[in-house]
Order: C-alpha cells, then sequence, then structure tokens
C-alpha cells in the first residue's frame, strides 16, 4: 500500500441469519483482492470472521427483533497496520461499549452475552456513533497485535 490508495469493499446483507455464508465470502474475497493475505494468517482472517459474525448475530437478534427485515452494511478497509471493519444498521441506538460485562469467571454465559467480550478481546479499536437513524459500529485488527 506505498501509494496509500484506500483499499475499501463494501457489501450490503439482509438482516438473516442465513446471509452469514455471504458475509464470510466478502470477508475472505476482500481480503484477497486486497492483496494483504500475506499480511493477515488464517487467524487473523478467522478471528475477523468470528468478530463480524457475532455483532452480525447481535444485529439480528436485538436490533431487528421480532423478525423485522432491515438492511446491514458491511464495510472492510486495508488501514496501514491492519483491517477496519464498519458495520452498519438502521435498527434502534444501541452502543455496544456500554455496560460491556467483565470476565467474572462465576458468570453464567449459557443464555449470550459473550459476543461483546470476544469482540473487545480480538480486536484493537472499537468505536460506536449514531449517525442520523444508523448505527455505526467499527472495530480495526492490526497484523502485529496479539489480540
Amino acid at each position: 500500500m506505498a501509494n496509500n490508495k484506500k483499499i475499501c469493499f463494501n457489501i450490503k446483507l439482509q438482516s438473516h441469519s442465513s446471509e452469514v455464508n455471504r458475509l464470510f465470502s466478502f470477508i475472505q474475497e476482500s481480503m484477497g483482492h486486497a492483496q494483504i493475505q500475506g499480511r493477515a494468517d488464517d487467524k487473523f482472517i478467522h478471528d475477523l470472521k468470528l468478530v463480524t459474525e457475532e455483532w452480525f448475530a447481535n444485529i439480528i437478534k436485538h436490533g431487528y427483533a421480532d423478525n423485522e427485515p432491515g438492511e446491514i452494511e458491511v464495510e472492510l478497509v486495508a488501514v496501514a497496520d491492519g483491517i477496519r471493519l464498519t458495520v452498519v444498521d438502521s435498527a434502534p441506538p444501541y452502543n455496544p461499549l456500554e455496560n460491556i460485562p467483565g470476565r467474572q469467571l462465576d458468570q453464567d454465559f449459557s443464555q449470550g452475552g459473550m459476543g461483546l467480550i470476544i469482540i473487545k478481546s480480538l480486536t484493537d479499536e472499537q468505536h460506536y456513533s449514531r449517525n442520523g437513524t444508523q448505527n455505526v459500529f467499527s472495530i480495526t485488527k492490526h497484523y502485529n497485535s496479539d489480540r
């Protein structure tokens, strides 16, 4: 990326769990087209898929409850030292960075609640904003990170 050209890919998905395969293909293909596969090993790509799947599932389950149809846009941008993924949805406002549960060994996560902990533990930066009627959630994962 010596020319500092922004490498960016987008996909629009419907708020349905069956779209997760398209999401995974999008991430894999975008990483390949961006010619950064050599900088991102299999674990890096697996972590990106896991983080995006967790967030996607949260939007479907909590944001678009009652099977309300909605569109979810995912953007993948190759930044100088990693990848930034941004997920945009029109569900009701929800800031996932507020009230992230701590890692308590005695806490029962059998009914869920681990998704946000996973997202935070596998990424280097997280950012939430509300842009009009849309939730905008971005994560950044650096190539040489221990996360």
